[in-house]
């Protein structure tokens, strides 16, 4: 509140009665946002960063700002929620939000899977090895094998497809196939004549 008390004096030194001016400097504006991070998606085990938001404000050169956090997941989906709240000391308030979804799109992969190989009919076919798969979110990544025999040129030369599939669980997977040549590439022998 600014107060002006003004008085008049003529040349005989008379006074006038006082004058007075109330002037109400009120602030009843908020603070503006300055700067504020751009809403986000990315993907889920990816690194990301989330500036905080900056204000300024018409009468207040220090306003008080505070910040809060949120999170909600549905599904394979995460959304974060990052606020910021500068308040001025008249009260006025602004608030800036930057919102980050997170989404899982990426397949696992495998870390450990056999070799294919390629055997003569007589040797012994080999299970179905060591495999392992891995997610970049989902700590216990599901594998199926499936196996399927692919004929040869000969009822002793075949070869074994076997197909193995990872699941995350957010539905991607991925496919890989391992193969088991079996040949017959050793002619027949005699046997002893009597």
């Amino acid at each position: 509140i600014i107060i002006r008390t003004y008085t008049a004096t003529d040349a005989c030194g008379n006074v006038s009665a006082q004058f007075e001016q109330v002037i109400n400097l009120i602030d009843a504006v908020s603070p503006t946002v300055t700067s504020v991070a751009e809403n986000m998606t990315v993907e889920c085990g990816s690194e990301y960063m989330v500036a905080p938001a900056t204000f300024s404000d018409n009468c207040d050169a220090e306003l008080d700002v505070v910040s809060d956090f949120s999170s909600e997941t549905d599904g394979c989906t995460t959304v974060e929620t990052y606020s910021w709240t500068a308040t001025d000391h008249c009260g006025n308030s602004t608030t800036a939000t930057t919102v980050v979804t997170i989404v899982d799109t990426t397949n696992p992969y495998f870390v450990s899977l056999p070799e294919s190989v390629t055997l003569n009919c007589d040797q012994d076919i080999p299970g179905f090895g060591e495999y392992t798969a891995a997610d970049n979110c989902d700590n216990e990544v599901d594998v199926a094998v499936a196996e399927e025999i692919l004929p040869g040129a000969c009822p002793q030369s075949y070869t074994i497809a076997r197909t193995y599939r990872g699941f995350d669980n957010c539905g991607n997977s991925v496919v890989e196939t391992v193969y088991i040549y079996v040949l017959d590439e050793v002619a027949p022998t005699f046997g002893e004549q009597s």
